[in-house]
Formats: C-alpha cells, structure tokens, sequence
C-alpha cells in the first residue's frame, strides 16, 4: 500500500506534487520552495547501545542540537542510525525517510519526537516514503495521522 492509500484509507486529505528526487533539505528548499507548507528535517537517530531508535522532526531550516535532543530522550548521546536499520523498521533508504515510515512500523519500535513548532505548524510537507514527491497536509490532519500511528509509540512533543 502506498503512502497516499494509506491516508485515503484513513480519510486523510492531502496535497501532492510530483517533483524530481531531492537528497538534502538544501535540494528541497531549491525544488519544492514553491509548495507552500513547512519544512522539516526527518532523523533517524539512534542511541550509543542501537537499542532505541528515535525519529526526530525538526525545522529544515536550523541546526540541530543533537545533545539537546538526546537529554529530552533521556539519552546520554545519540547518532544518526544505520542505514540497514532504517530499511528494516521503516522499509525506507536514505534521502526519503518521513514520519510516513512509521506505517511500517508495526511494533512500535521506532520513538516519534517532534519540536513544537513542526507539530503546530499550519501546513506542513512531507516526502510520501519516496524522495520525487511532497505530500502537505493541514495541521488537523497531520495530527489526525499522528493519533493513527502513534498506538504503543512513544511520542514527545519538544
């Protein structure tokens, strides 16, 4: 099932624009500019042991404090995961990770923190699982889809 059957499925509604593959949130500012919404940075981090794996929603737009975010975890330190991990429990590669993975996440076992400012954003994009497309959703429905998957997930908003 594709990202956007998942959210029909759920009566999710939402935008999408086609666009040629981006990698970086440099990439998509330049590409995907003109799609009004806001950007995040989707991490895929994990802790020192690769025990707990964290998906983190950042502004695209600043740095992120990595031991900031490892001290809201209750973390000592925290690294982006390995690829493998990311493709095993999101079914995902490198360059299109999204909180549209967490789909594929069935056993809960991948943490969702989101800085408040993405979790109260008015419109927001995401790539759909896949780095040639943007999907935007209104703030009621990204928390619509939230609530959906979130199950057992535990989520922190920051």
């Amino acid at each position: 099932m594709t990202v956007e059957e998942y959210l029909y499925s759920h009566n999710i509604n939402f935008a999408k624009y086609e666009h040629e593959p981006v990698y970086t949130c440099e990439d998509a500012e330049k590409v995907c500019g003109n799609i009004s919404g806001f950007s995040c940075k989707n991490l895929f981090l994990t802790n020192t042991k690769a025990d707990i794996f964290i998906l983190v929603l950042v502004p695209a737009n600043e740095k992120t404090d990595l031991k900031k975010i490892a001290g809201i975890a209750g973390e000592k330190r925290l690294t982006f995961a390995k690829e493998e991990k990311l493709h095993e429990l999101m079914q995902l590669n490198a360059g299109a990770v999204s909180i549209f993975g967490l789909i594929n996440d069935k056993e809960n076992k991948i943490e969702l923190m989101i800085d408040k400012r993405v979790y109260n954003a008015e419109k927001i994009k995401f790539h759909p699982n896949r780095n040639n497309a943007t999907l935007q959703l209104n703030n009621e429905m990204f928390h619509k889809y939230i609530d959906i998957i979130q199950g057992q997930r535990k989520t922190v908003i920051f």
